[in-house]
């Protein structure tokens, strides 16, 4: 899912392990890992938050703070088990057909899948007790697809499923109608209704196009004939098939569609309870949706979010079966409360009030006693405290980066300069130097991660904390693997980057290892100090800087000197500047590490050493120059940002940085973003142009051959690479080869993207009662956000118990890897 920022880091919601006083306890019987036998657990779990439910409908929202909630209430066809494959949850059964194009669910025959009030009850329609069936998935589709909705996650529909995309623009088409945004007599009839879709399809949604449309592909046309069928829906390829199966019928082979499923865009809704609450359905009220997952949202306001387990959940014949799917606490509640300080957790641990919270070096009272110890000799790897539960973790979260803007004229939202001393013209000089390759390769190259993230670990770079979640990759690690057990980023990314580089794969292998610094960027500094605190020498690093530099002005200048200048807006003048991203007058420490940040960056540009300070107006920065965004303010923000305008407003700045996260388990979810007509499209500027005509935006770069500028489509190599991906349907060592040697373009080649941190990896340094063992664990879509598999503890785990748990998880995790597919649904 793509996350919009205007800073690289934000803070994350957390939420803490609390104890309840009085609650219920048993002794633990049967659990799979040993030293859990014999334990007391608790019946309630209780936390704190940060935040309460903005909403509960889960066709529209994405949003974190609303799907950490929902995950636990709805249930969908598949979830992931404890190990992260993929397990039939509503669904029976699961076959495909004709290569993956076709999908089959065979709903489960169980007299207690009925869909649940907030009461506990069974939900009754004309006096009878509506289960979850096959319908309800149909519904689900249409609604997703329906304008009106406004569905944050459609596009994982309209993407993927014949159909969806004309559905959805039909039902554009009649809510502008309605509401006088197109006249009602300029589409009065099936032929001028049919005209306008299949023009916004053929426009909007090439991919779609193609694959369904394009006679030029073997596809069929659009005809006014359609619009009846489109109307009712009976084109969308989601459908009831025999007595309670749905069917999903994709515009392209998928075989990796099952791990759409597990996320809130194909989950069900009851038709006759939608119609019922209509535009209440989804509020944040308990009573505002329907129930068929492990709990019940019984109660609800300002300061408090509290469930009960569902009755009819736990009855189910799979929940039995399957411990990661059963709710071993009854009651889970949140407390709300909107300023949580640091320490504030620990100090409620201590005072005996709640069970758990994590360590942090912002709190250095907690840090000193838990982590360091009275004598100095506790580390982050070996903590003081037999009670802290240190770990690393190789889980996935949203990857944020830096990214160039090269046309911001172009797309003709704004030209101005946020830059005080900046104007139209700056900007249009910058726009014309960043159509060059080499430029953009040494911008890229040379951003100075150390100074940059000093704001987030209080100026303390060489603690392991303040580099641990640094990656050189977008796809993360640990995120797919094939067939054999080859993982992409170890294998595929690491062979790609090697012929890139003309380096050993071993040596690849060890550039995009996560958390450093040392091969993760230029350097300026001749002696590092690493996370580990090695000293080692990397005096070469400034010289390969301002060799970076020095090929950039040198292509600057033979541009300027070439017919291109005159093609292409004219020539490039020195300085050029490179509008960072600052919100100056906010948050006056911010603007201190900003202010240091873009200071070394110039320091960087022009070779000064690091007692050299930049004059106030950067006029001494003489050939390229980072400066900041000093226009922004608190009082302008929401307009700069397009909080109020409602649009993206990335292509308002030369560099910026922004997140993805993954939709599905193939590296297509990160790869499409980039290509023409990809999910970046209309963020950064450059996608959307159509190809091969005078608007693409062109790479201006040195042909080696012909020792002559050249200037070609930005992203037509790139695109070709990763159409080649899609293409190979059914084998993923060709699959995963193609989007490799894609992204190592677009990183490494293009640079118009620098990947920077990866929220989900790094050390997990916590103090609590919950042993989450059996807890689902996933890499995209709600399964993570499930509660079940989760015991309480009466009493905290000692750090030894927890690393031969940890041993003998992976241990059956090896085993269960072993004996199965990575889509485990097909029986």
């Amino acid at each position: 899912m793509k996350n919009k920022v205007s800073s690289l880091m934000m803070i994350a919601v957390a939420a803490m392990v609390t104890a309840c006083t009085g609650s219920k306890t048993y002794v633990i019987e049967n659990a799979p890992y040993s030293l859990l036998n014999g334990k007391v657990a608790k019946k309630s779990y209780e936390a704190l938050a940060s935040v309460g439910i903005g909403k509960l409908n889960y066709m529209e929202t994405s949003a974190a703070q609303n799907a950490q909630h929902f995950a636990n209430f709805v249930d969908g066809l598949l979830t992931h088990n404890d190990f992260g494959t993929l397990e039939l949850n509503l669904a029976e059964s699961a076959r495909q057909e004709q290569d993956y194009k076709e999908f089959i669910f065979k709903i489960r025959d169980d007299e207690n899948l009925v869909w649940v009030t907030s009461s506990g009850k069974p939900y009754k329609y004309g006096g009878k007790v509506q289960k979850v069936t096959a319908a309800d998935f149909v519904f689900g589709a249409k609604l997703i697809n329906t304008f009106s909705v406004a569905s944050d996650t459609g596009y994982l529909m309209r993407d993927f499923i014949k159909g969806a995309a004309e559905y959805y623009v039909y039902t554009q088409l009649i809510e502008g109608i309605q509401d006088g945004t197109y006249s009602q007599s300029e589409y009065d009839t099936d032929t001028k209704k049919f005209k306008f879709i299949y023009k916004e399809i053929k426009n909007n949604y090439p991919n779609v196009y193609n694959a369904q449309y394009n006679p030029d592909n073997g596809g069929t046309p659009l005809t006014a004939a359609d619009i009846p069928n489109i109307a009712n829906g009976s084109r969308l390829g989601v459908k009831v098939e025999g007595e309670n199966s749905v069917r999903y019928s994709l515009l392209n082979s998928a075989m990796y569609f099952p791990t759409l499923l597990t996320y809130s865009t194909y989950l069900p809704v009851n038709e006759n309870f939608y119609n019922e609450k209509k535009s209440n359905f989804g509020t944040a009220s308990p009573d505002s949706i329907l129930y068929c997952g492990p709990y019940l949202l019984a109660k609800h306001d300002e300061t408090n979010i509290t469930y009960k387990k569902n009755p009819y959940y736990a009855k189910r014949q799979d929940v039995i079966n399957n411990r990661y799917k059963q709710a071993f606490v009854d009651t889970v509640h949140f407390s709300v409360k909107s300023s949580i300080e640091s320490g504030d957790s620990r100090i409620a641990f201590e005072s005996g009030n709640i069970d758990g919270f994590s360590l942090s070096p912002n709190d250095a009272i907690g840090w000193d006693k838990y982590i360091v110890g009275p004598n100095g000799t506790g580390t982050i790897e070996n903590p003081d405290s037999g009670l802290v539960n240190s770990r690393w973790l190789d889980t996935i979260g949203s990857c944020y980066g830096s990214n160039l803007v090269l046309d911001r004229t172009k797309n003709n939202k704004t030209k101005v300069s946020y830059y005080s001393k900046g104007n139209e013209a700056s900007v249009a000089n910058t726009e014309r130097a960043l159509r060059l390759q080499e430029v953009r390769q040494m911008l890229m190259a040379t951003i100075d991660y150390r100074t940059y993230y000093e704001r987030y670990s209080n100026g303390d770079m060489d603690d392991i904390l303040g580099v641990q979640r640094l990656v050189s990759t977008y796809v993360p690690k640990q995120f797919v693997m094939d067939d054999n057990g080859n993982e992409y980023v170890e294998e595929y990314y690491a062979q790609a980057l090697s012929d890139y580089k003309g380096i050993t794969k071993e040596a690849a292998q060890e550039y995009i290892a996560p958390g450093q610094y040392e091969t993760r960027q230029l350097d300026w500094s001749d002696t590092v100090v690493d996370y580990n605190e090695n000293e080692h020498e990397v005096g070469s690093e400034r010289a390969q800087i301002n060799a970076l530099v020095d090929n950039a002005v040198a292509a600057i200048e033979e541009y300027n000197n070439s017919p291109l200048a005159s093609e292409y807006g004219g020539q490039i003048t020195f300085p050029v500047n490179i509008e960072y991203y600052s919100m100056w007058d906010a948050d006056q420490e911010t603007k201190t590490y900003d202010n240091e940040f873009i200071n070394a960056m110039n320091r960087r540009y022009n070779n000064w050493d690091d007692s050299h300070e930049p004059k106030a107006d950067y006029s001494d920065c003489t050939v390229f120059r980072m400066v900041p965004t000093d226009k922004i303010t608190k009082s302008n923000y929401n307009d700069v940002s397009g909080s109020n305008a409602g649009e993206y407003a990335a292509y308002d700045f030369s560099v910026v940085q922004w997140g993805w996260g993954a939709d599905y388990g193939d590296p297509l979810t990160y790869m499409n973003t980039y290509t023409y007509g990809g999910d970046w499209s209309s963020v950064f500027a450059y996608i959307g142009f159509k190809k091969g005509t005078n608007k693409a935006t062109m790479n201006i770069r040195h042909n080696p051959e012909t020792d002559a500028l050249e200037a070609v489509e930005l992203l037509e190599e790139y695109t070709d690479l990763v159409d080649e991906g899609k293409e190979q349907t059914l084998n993923l060592t060709n699959r995963y080869t193609k989007f490799a040697q894609a992204e190592v373009k677009l990183i490494e080649e293009l640079a118009i993207y620098k990947p920077q941190v990866n929220y989900g990896q790094g050390w997990s340094l916590s103090i609590s009662h919950s042993a989450g063992y059996e807890m689902p664990t996933s890499n995209y879509g709600l399964s993570n956000d499930r509660m079940t598999g989760m015991y309480v503890l009466k009493d905290t785990l000692t750090s030894e118990e927890r690393k031969a748990i940890r041993a003998e998880q992976e241990a059956a995790k090896e085993a269960w890897v072993n004996s199965h597919d990575a889509y485990n649904i097909y029986g």
